[in-house]
């Protein structure tokens, strides 16, 4: 999106004469930081809202497995929500670990668990499916 969205300017100012306009300081806010805290997965969030989390903080978002270990995500992707489980509620199957959101539901691709290499889902979904059920 970025590259077309980039020509389309550049034509735009030499065609057009697209004239640069200054930022209102005034409006202008700042970010706080982030703390480990607010890189929690809160899964009542709609899965699009945590993929963008993850795609962000790629190994920084994180959430507790049944067990009390962290396990890091560092790939995603949103996927239509499977059932009707309530929040939270992971599906695994072998293959994958899907999570129900507030909205959809969100497909763990690649994580690290507490202690562990990272891994694909794959051997997450096989390593770690057991702890869902």
């Amino acid at each position: 999106i970025s590259g077309s969205l980039l020509l389309n300017t550049i034509r735009q100012v030499i065609e057009e004469g697209l004239q640069p306009v200054e930022q209102d300081n005034d409006a202008a806010t700042y970010c706080t930081k982030f703390s480990k805290d607010d890189l929690q997965l809160d899964f009542s969030k709609s899965a699009e809202e945590l993929d963008r989390l993850v795609r962000a903080f790629p190994g920084q978002v994180w959430f507790f497995l049944p067990n009390n270990k962290r396990c890091k995500v560092f790939s995603a992707h949103v996927t239509p929500q499977p059932t009707s489980k309530p929040v939270g509620s992971a599906l695994c199957t072998k293959a994958e670990c899907t999570i129900t959101c507030g909205t959809d539901a969100l497909v763990l691709d690649e994580v690290r668990v507490e202690g562990k290499s990272t891994m694909d889902a794959q051997t997450f979904a096989n390593g770690y499916r057991s702890l869902f059920v």
